[in-house]
């Protein structure tokens, strides 16, 4: 409204010798005015203030419809007042009657209230409270809605002189993505600014109280990379119908993460320079002294880094090293990201709060009760798993081919991304389909109680481990186009990732599930001669259908599987002793990569036949 208002003034402004030459040659405007004049409002006031000023210049026809307006104007504001205060008398009648009568019948009879109280994290309630603030505060409302708005009009300006020009798509990206950086710092000031200062008016006393300000910092975090987000593509929309529209939308894509990140700086400058508590850091200004030098530095600060990554990325440019853009773009991204939250975590650590947890009972299933089902169907699942993410790493090896002037030995780093491929696959077979689905080994359990019980602890931090390899493989897949010929991995290295992956999955399986659901119902001795009895099966049977040369006869046999039997059953007493699979993991890479002839050396290569 407020927006609306000013445009609709300055036009007013700028035509007003448009409207008083329209009114001057109207041929009807005596009419006109009669008609006005009448109408109570808005009109009628106006035109009994001109008769008052310039009484002897307007007709007598025009001063009878004016006080005939101006009388209906006093008879209708009589006629609302009448009513207005009738309905007041008889609300506070009532209000006075219903109470009486509700302490009445509260005293005749009681009723049980059934109340529903629904919790949120702190997160989301630090969220809903700042959008809440947002619905009913226009200063607030207008500090986020205004980044959008000024984005579009910038980006609009900056690029309409480029968009009827040819089409040339490397010029048009950097034009745009040039655009887009120089004003983020600015969006960024503005966000930082405008959602830090939502809870000025109560922050001495949020300062005090033992609020976790990281969980503040994260709700403000994530509002500001939200709208940031949204002032970024917003003005891409605005060329949806030019045939350049892909070129913007792909040049607002490569920007996003170096917005993100200008966007965090200032928030961690904002949090140095303003919000220091005692020896913390908490959302809200501290130091109010010098405002505008300190605002004026944070922004120098973002456009000399601007301008310093700007350098590069033209002198790239004008000598076409699109490679070195790449690498330059990569590297700078994951560095300032790595930095960004090195800083951020250290203003606002992680506090680990001490609550009450009060442990969930697995909820048995029909497989739980039945052990040699179970087993069995855990062997067909693990069978289709690993032939799919052995075929999965053939793949990668397949289209990773070596260039002719290094060794054929030598993998492409795309070898690497294959390894990471082969490990997320076990993923949802292990941590979704065993502990929620099937409710293996003890029935269905949270993740927490799941590693818990399969003797892997050391696994809990899992949705770390999940984002680094995640972050991992994404980044491999981008950084494969630019590294041919620069960056290339010994087999030796990728045989030994492949084979300790395939080995902490085997450990998982038997010495964690498989063991585990064996002690539920037998005995530790028996629990481990079944548990080796079963790898020696698992073990054997495969090889003997795909190797055609293994051993025939009884005697051979058995001197074949008896090393494989004792390795095992160590390895299972190790993991019942130790309550933990991480021996048996380490034991197994150790020795699996010591050369042992015969027999001995595929004791450790229990999947080479994938």
């Amino acid at each position: 409204m407020i927006l609306g208002s000013i445009y609709i003034i300055q036009w007013v402004l700028g035509s007003l010798d448009d409207i008083f030459e329209s009114i001057l040659f109207y041929e009807q405007a005596t009419i006109t005015n009669i008609i006005l004049s009448t109408i109570p409002y808005p009109f009628n006031p106006s035109y009994l203030l001109s008769l008052v000023i310039t009484p002897t210049q307007l007709s007598f026809n025009l001063w009878i419809s004016t006080f005939v307006g101006f009388g209906l104007f006093i008879l209708i504001t009589y006629l609302i007042h009448r009513k207005t205060s009738k309905i007041l008398s008889q609300i506070t009648t009532s209000s006075l009657n219903n109470i009486q009568k509700i302490q009445v019948k509260e005293e005749r009879k009681k009723e049980k209230i059934k109340v529903k109280i629904k919790t949120h994290t702190p997160l989301i309630a630090f969220l809903r409270k700042d959008l809440s603030v947002a619905s009913h505060d226009i200063k607030v409302f207008l500090s986020l809605i205004m980044p959008i708005i000024l984005s579009c009009i910038f980006t609009f300006s900056f690029n309409s002189g480029n968009i009827n020009n040819p089409i040339s798509r490397e010029r048009d990206i950097i034009i745009y993505f040039l655009g887009l950086l120089i004003f983020s710092p600015v969006i960024s000031g503005m966000l930082v600014y405008g959602i830090t200062s939502i809870d000025v008016s109560g922050e001495t006393v949020l300062a005090a109280l033992p609020i976790n300000n990281r969980d503040r910092a994260n709700a403000k975090l994530i509002l500001m990379i939200t709208l940031q987000t949204l002032a970024l593509f917003s003005p891409s929309l605005l060329f949806i119908l030019n045939p350049k529209f892909p070129i913007f939308f792909l040049a607002t894509l490569i920007s996003m993460p170096f917005v993100w990140i200008f966007l965090i700086f200032t928030f961690e400058l904002k949090a140095f320079y303003f919000n220091r508590f005692r020896n913390r850091y908490v959302i809200g200004e501290v130091y109010t002294e010098n405002k505008i030098f300190k605002w004026t530095l944070i922004i120098c600060i973002q456009y000399i880094l601007i301008f310093w990554m700007l350098s590069f990325i033209l002198i790239f440019y004008i000598n076409q090293q699109w490679s070195a853009i790449a690498i330059f773009y990569s590297i700078t991204t994951l560095i300032s990201f790595i930095f960004g939250g090195l800083v951020y975590n250290k203003m606002f650590p992680i506090i680990q709060e001490r609550r009450l947890k009060f442990m969930k009972e697995p909820v048995p299933t029909i497989l739980t009760n039945h052990t040699w089902i179970s087993i069995i169907l855990i062997f067909i699942l693990w069978y289709i798993n690993m032939n799919l993410s052995s075929y999965i790493l053939n793949f990668t090896n397949s289209i990773s081919e070596p260039i002719p002037y290094y060794y054929p030995s030598d993998y492409n780093i795309l070898m690497l991304g294959g390894v990471i491929l082969f490990n997320l696959s076990f993923i949802p077979l292990f941590f979704i389909m065993f502990p929620r689905i099937l409710g293996l080994p003890n029935g269905k359990q949270p993740i927490n109680l799941y590693l818990t019980s399969i003797k892997a602890n050391w696994l809990k931090p899992l949705n770390k481990v999940l984002l680094v390899a995640s972050v991992g493989m994404i980044a491999i897949f981008i950084t494969y186009p630019i590294s041919e010929g620069l960056i290339y991995i010994d087999d030796a290295f990728i045989l030994l990732l492949v084979n300790s992956s395939t080995v902490f999955w085997q450990e998982l399986l038997f010495r964690g599930i498989i063991l585990t659901m064996l002690l539920r119902t037998k005995k530790k001795s028996i629990a481990i001669i079944l548990n080796a009895c079963l790898f020696l099966i698992f073990y054997l049977i495969p090889r003997f259908i795909f190797v055609p040369f293994y051993p025939s006869d009884l005697l051979s046999i058995i001197l074949f599987s008896l090393p494989i039997f004792l390795i095992h059953a160590i390895l299972a007493f190790l993991c019942v002793k130790t309550n933990n699979i991480l021996p048996g993991i380490i034991v197994q890479i150790f020795l699996g990569y010591i050369y042992i002839p015969g027999v001995f050396s595929l004791v450790f290569y229990p999947y080479g036949f994938f």
